[in-house]
């Protein structure tokens, strides 16, 4: 009997063969689909004498096809064959879960999770976790949803002890001296515990545990922020993250004055700063500055930031772009506002409202940022998700 690691490292060019047939199924019409996939499953063999690679494969295959009996075919062939078999256990509970039986579900769940030291990515097992969680959520068992989430966090935050003893000094200074000193002071990286710590911010938010909510929001910010910096120092190394608004003029003063253009265009429309007609470069900047000042509402520091130069350079930036998408960044920073608020914490939260607000790309939540800057208030702590 060969192991799993073996078993994934043979016949790689027939899989990929394989995989790529399988998948040119999609763009054939219903009918000729099914008997394509009918023929390959012939011209495959019976499972018995199909290889264990190209068994898991195949029943992933039939699982993404909606064919849940024949996928738990191949899934329970492997561990029939193996005895051992995380992963088809966990799939095997996909199906269940799919078919509505998710007491079943939730115990394939937890035969994926007493197996997972013979995972081959060891990483899988933060999948069948965020599975369970989530199935623990929709049925309402939230104090199974919520420890299962913890111990993802617990187990990153173990290798990563200086974020853990951090994350005191980080909080405070968020509360006294808001995001962008935060994010000047601390840089901590994280993976795959991102999801949770989002997912466990929310819900103690909504169950109206504002300080745990803070406490877990403040890491995917981090995160977040520290990838996007080192990122960008990759390409210009001489990169900083503005200490204060004159060094914010200085080094990003394209950001500082298209910002300031775009605020005072809401209500002058045909409002521009004076400009070099060769560089475009904004000139006379600090008299224009003191000029622009009088035409809002508040001060020209309040709308401008390190923390919003990277954003709007993220965006510009297709893998920082995905980041941020991956992150649901404005969702975090939304809710880590609210929690401060709630809190307490009135203008570090509006500061973090008036960030989202400054994005035309927030969507959804730069409208419901916009609400809070003009009515702030504690939002409903339904647990609702």
């Amino acid at each position: 009997m060969h192991g799993k690691r073996s078993i994934y490292r043979r016949n790689r060019t027939t899989l990929i063969f394989t995989l790529l047939f399988s998948f040119s199924f999609v763009s054939l019409p219903a009918q000729e689909n099914d008997a394509a996939a009918n023929s390959l499953t012939a011209s495959i063999g019976s499972l018995d004498s199909m290889e264990s690679w190209l068994l898991y494969e195949r029943g992933l295959h039939l699982f993404s096809r909606k064919e849940y009996g024949e996928a738990l075919n191949h899934f329970n062939k492997l561990i029939e064959r193996h005895g051992v078999y995380p992963e088809a256990e966990y799939w095997i509970g996909r199906v269940f879960e799919q078919e509505g039986e998710h007491i079943l579900a939730e115990k394939q769940y937890q035969k994926a999770l007493e197996a997972v030291r013979v995972l081959h990515i060891p990483e899988q097992k933060y999948e069948i976790q965020y599975r369970l969680a989530e199935l623990y959520k929709n049925r309402g068992d939230l104090d199974s949803y919520s420890q299962i989430l913890n111990s993802i966090i617990l187990d990153e935050l173990e290798n990563n002890q200086l974020a853990l003893a951090n994350e005191s000094p980080a909080i405070n200074t968020l509360k006294r001296d808001g995001i962008d000193r935060t994010l000047l002071l601390f840089r901590h990286t994280f993976t795959y515990s991102i999801e949770a710590f989002n997912q466990l911010g929310i819900y103690y938010y909504k169950k109206g545990d504002y300080r745990a909510a803070t406490a877990k929001l403040i890491y995917p910010l981090l995160s977040f922020f520290s990838i996007t910096i080192d990122y960008l120092r990759d390409s210009d190394p001489q990169l900083t993250f503005p200490e204060d608004f004159d060094e914010l003029v200085e080094k990003h003063s394209e950001y500082v004055f298209g910002t300031l253009e775009r605020i005072i265009r809401r209500k002058e429309k045909d409002f521009s700063f004076m400009r070099d007609l060769d560089s475009l470069e904004v000139i006379d900047r600090d008299n224009q500055l003191r000029n622009a000042a009088t035409l809002l509402p508040k001060p020209p520091e309040y709308y401008l930031s390190g923390v919003s130069c990277c954003l709007q350079t993220s965006f510009s930036d297709p893998s920082l772009k995905l980041l941020m998408d991956d992150y649901e960044i404005f969702r975090t920073m939304y809710y880590l506002a609210a929690s401060l608020y709630a809190e307490g914490y009135t203008e570090t939260a509006l500061r973090i409202w008036e960030i989202i607000n400054m994005n035309e790309d927030a969507g959804m939540w730069k409208l419901r940022s916009e609400q809070q800057l003009d009515e702030p208030s504690v939002d409903s702590t339904d647990i609702i998700f």
